[in-house]
């Protein structure tokens, strides 16, 4: 699971986001950014949280997403999620 800010493989399909508090998914959605020039960003991918490309570990604490790999290096990519239910 990477840290805010740390470089991500461009193979990498799978990413975890750790919470302080317990959540589950809801049917908001998550949005994953690419950003071009430092000036402009493009929506590379989008879906609900009730997709089943999000879900929630069994701890109740890790969001855990599938995405879609990249085939650039040295870009900038960046998730929006509109919200995640607290349990």
């Amino acid at each position: 699971m990477p840290a805010i800010n740390d470089t991500i493989s461009v193979e990498t399909n799978k990413i975890q986001i750790s919470y302080n508090i317990p959540i589950k998914c809801s049917s908001q959605n998550i949005s994953i950014y690419q950003k071009i020039n430092d000036t402009k960003d493009i929506l590379r991918e989008t879906y609900s949280g009730k997709s089943i490309n999000c879900q929630v570990l069994p701890d109740n604490y890790t969001l855990s997403l599938t995405v879609l790999p990249s085939n650039s290096i040295n870009l900038i990519q960046y998730i929006i999620l509109r919200l995640m239910l607290i349990l």
